[in-house]
């Protein structure tokens, strides 16, 4: 009897030592001191706390179609790449304008430090690279870059800044002036000065078409005015190329100055079509935003984003040129521009 009362009590203790060590364990493991592993379950729980969006600055020189297009195209070239706004990517957009205070607008981006910045024209790039070379920039909406001193050449980034590069598509330009003018036989091209490259081009093209070509500068607004009579006696039609700063802030005071002469004036891109002028073929910029995002994506992904941006190669537009029209100017010469098979047209209104 006494025999099983003691074997009963050695079984009972046995049982309260077991419990004992297995609660002490579990103590231990709540109490693991610091730098130990943690357990599985609070490593999945860290492995699953979402990152915190990245930061991506946009600087606009000017709110025209054509810019307002190409930042829509990259946004939307970002969320097919898994960047969306409001969810892993925080957008701070900023637009000038087309005023002077881009280069203040520009500071205010740089400060922010952004995981990358959007930089419409050379302007806007040139001003943001002056200020920083940590942050990866990507260019669009800018017609030479080397040019423009943006770049040494065309196939290497330069820096911490690459991009797409969009030169204006003259052949079709100049055939858009022999459609649209078919008895023209002599194209004034028009500019605010002579430094423009784009001058020499377009007047190599126009002759190569067939065309006769006269050149004209118009240092001012002014002179452009004053020489619309005299370029109505020699020429049927003008053209101001790209890249003229001095016509293009007053478009449609010389638009207007040489509908007046009857003559229709073309341009070297779409926002001059947008301030006025008749027509033009120009950049898909819808699409040229998407391909700038194909490059700043590559850029996001990498874990280091600065030695991405130097080895990303900028790119030529790859889209084919749509047309530009302004359909109240051609309704003021009473000239009608038809849709062209297998070429977009976009119509200002």
């Amino acid at each position: 009897m006494k025999k099983n009362i003691l074997r009963s009590l050695y079984v009972l203790l046995a049982l309260c030592l077991t419990v004992c060590a297995a609660s002490c364990g579990k103590e231990d493991e709540k109490t693991l001191p610091a730098g130990e592993t943690a357990s599985a379950e609070n490593q999945t729980d860290a492995e699953t706390e979402p990152a915190a969006p990245l930061k991506l600055g946009i600087l606009q020189f000017d709110s025209d179609r054509a810019q307002n297009d190409a930042v829509a195209g990259f946004l939307e070239g970002l969320q097919a790449a898994g960047y969306e706004d409001g969810k892993n990517l925080t957008v701070t957009a900023l637009c000038a304008n087309g005023a002077d205070g881009y280069t203040a607008l520009a500071e205010t981006l740089a400060e922010s430090k952004p995981d990358l910045i959007l930089a419409l024209t050379d302007r806007c790039a040139s001003a943001l690279r002056t200020l920083t070379q940590d942050i990866p920039i990507v260019f669009v909406c800018e017609a030479d870059p080397v040019a423009d001193g943006l770049l040494d050449a065309v196939d290497a980034a330069k820096a911490n800044l690459t991009g797409v590069y969009n030169p204006a598509p003259l052949k079709e330009q100049i055939e858009l002036i022999r459609e649209v003018c078919p008895q023209a036989k002599t194209v004034a091209v028009l500019s605010g000065g002579t430094a423009n490259p784009n001058i020499a081009k377009a007047k190599a093209e126009i002759e190569a078409q067939g065309l006769k070509c006269v050149t004209a500068a118009a240092p001012s607004v002014a002179d452009a005015l004053e020489q619309m009579e005299a370029l109505a006696e020699e020429a049927d039609a003008v053209y101001i190329p790209d890249g003229d700063r001095t016509l293009a802030m007053s478009m449609a005071t010389v638009v207007n100055a040489a509908a007046a002469q009857k003559l229709p004036v073309f341009a070297g891109n779409a926002a001059a079509v947008q301030n006025g002028a008749l027509a033009s073929c120009d950049t898909d910029y819808r699409a040229l935003g998407k391909q700038a995002a194909g490059i700043a994506a590559g850029v996001l992904k990498a874990p280091d984003r600065l030695a991405a941006v130097k080895a990303a190669k900028p790119q030529a537009a790859a889209a084919d040129p749509v047309r530009y029209v302004n359909a109240a100017t051609a309704k003021t010469l009473g000239i009608e521009i038809p849709d062209k098979e297998g070429v977009p047209t976009v119509r200002y209104e």
